[in-house]
């Protein structure tokens, strides 16, 4: 009898969760799927059965005040140019893909290389899906995923600043549903000048092509213009399949000029 009481003992003590960020809690669930951590110590990332919520933590403390029903911090008003509380920028405005997101925590920049690591020039205008991408290209988009998780899962829009310089770099970002249903999600372009941004079109002045494979290079979407006469950034929804990750390959329209700034968005629809 003692030695199965010490088996109980040993058996619950191995299923008592997992650890976690003590400023982020994560809620032991029903392994039904992965809490998603969006770094914000005024939520619980936990799972609604399949899906990854995040959850107010109404009433807790934070940094410069208390949490509210809107999982921030009583302190923080983002949007208003002041850096307060869990804040990590504020630029006195609320929209996207700027370098400051909606939640005022800093927008990641690409890493590279995220496409083959040997950019040639010339092969858009014949392939609007470029010519950087191979099985070296998905390597480098899983390894900069590591630094830069591009999940969907949790329903938040996602938005990276990227570059396509020197001339014929391609840029592949690696994107992750890692619920367990699928998940509808919307991927644009966006041309980042004076005059230009999230929201806005990008006139003639910038040309892309935006390209979603799987890891073997098949396209499962494709799309070179939001309005050819008066747009000609990309964008296009696609639904990620549940535990999928898809390969979302940006490139310059002739891959023979460079961008200097843009930013790309994937928002849960």
């Amino acid at each position: 009898m003692g030695i199965r009481a010490a088996a109980v003992v040993v058996i619950l003590g191995s299923l008592t969760g997992c650890p976690h960020q003590d400023d982020d809690p994560i809620i032991d669930a029903p392994l039904t799927c992965d809490p998603v951590d969006d770094q914000n110590p005024c939520t619980l990332d936990e799972c609604d059965g399949p899906t990854p919520i995040h959850t107010p933590r109404t009433g807790a403390s934070c940094t410069g005040g208390t949490c509210t029903a809107q999982g921030t911090c009583s302190g923080d008003t983002c949007g208003d140019g002041d850096i307060t509380g869990a804040e990590q920028c504020d630029d006195q405005n609320t929209t996207p893909a700027d370098g400051c997101s909606p939640l005022c925590r800093t927008e990641p920049s690409e890493r590279e290389p995220n496409d083959d690591g040997t950019p040639a020039e010339g092969m858009g205008s014949v392939d609007p899906g470029g010519n950087d991408f191979d099985a070296t290209a998905v390597a480098n988009a899983n390894a900069q995923a590591v630094q830069l998780p591009l999940d969907v899962a949790g329903g938040a829009l996602l938005s990276v600043l990227a570059a396509m310089t020197p001339a014929g770099d391609e840029d592949v970002f690696a994107v992750r549903n890692s619920g367990a249903a699928p998940r509808a999600v919307k991927f644009d372009v966006w041309l980042r000048l004076a005059t230009f941004g999230y929201g806005r079109s990008c006139g003639i002045t910038m040309d892309a092509s935006l390209t979603i494979r799987d890891a073997a290079g098949a396209i499962l979407a494709q799309n070179d213009d939001r309005n050819p006469s008066n747009d000609r950034c990309p964008g296009l929804t696609y639904t990620i399949g549940a535990g999928q990750t898809v390969y979302a390959q940006v490139v310059e329209y002739g891959d023979n000029t460079p961008v200097n700034s843009y930013a790309i968005t994937f928002e849960p629809m």
